[in-house]
């Protein structure tokens, strides 16, 4: 797991962990949706899978920029615009991004619900991955497994998340049938609802 704090410098490029585990987090779940939509034969998956890649750049590039968004001031300085990115729920807001443009062809073209199952598969695959990647500290615990800093130990939210996640992606695999319109997309945004509430009250 990668300190979110921590940078890698490639040739004269920088790049957050944040942003590179958000990179590789969407390439992994395109990869899921990508399987599943095969597999589902999902018609028309290539002109989907245009558009969902779309989505992906738009997605990153609102999670980079997303700090100039809440505070417009750093663009007093250009330097900021390098060293900036991610912030308070830019992962959420970039994935929502993504995702109404994506649903603004869906309906437009008028995919079938499998389309959308898919995507939302590999929504819940994304964010298992970058949870899975990214260190997120929470509050002070008591017991003896977690993050430790200044020998105080301290919840491995992000830990949580992903076992939450996985829970979700691979119910929503197995428990819920294909058959059945929208429901495993219904069964995701509910279950992702329900893990944000059930960490809240370890996260800072």
């Amino acid at each position: 797991m990668l300190d979110p704090l921590r940078s890698f410098s490639f040739g004269p490029f920088t790049l957050s962990s944040q942003l590179l585990s958000l990179v590789i987090a969407i390439i992994l779940g395109y990869g899921v949706m990508y399987m599943f939509m095969k597999k589902a034969k999902v018609h028309k998956y290539n002109e989907i899978c245009d558009k969902i890649i779309v989505a992906m750049i738009i997605a990153v590039l609102i999670y980079k920029f997303w700090p100039f968004f809440i505070e417009p001031s750093l663009l007093k300085t250009p330097s900021n615009i390098i060293y900036f990115m991610g912030g308070p729920f830019a992962i959420h807001v970039a994935i929502i991004g993504g995702a109404i443009f994506f649903l603004i062809h869906y309906f437009r073209n008028k995919w079938s619900y499998e389309a959308l199952d898919s995507i939302f598969v590999g929504l819940i695959a994304t964010l298992f991955f970058y949870v899975l990647f990214m260190q997120e500290y929470g509050v002070a615990t008591p017991f003896q497994i977690g993050y430790e800093i200044n020998d105080t130990l301290y919840h491995p939210v992000n830990m949580y998340k992903a076992w939450l996640y996985f829970i979700i992606l691979i119910g929503a695999l197995v428990l819920v049938s294909q058959k059945k319109r929208f429901a495993r997309s219904l069964f995701i945004v509910v279950g992702a609802i329900v893990a944000t509430y059930l960490v809240s009250p370890f996260t800072v």
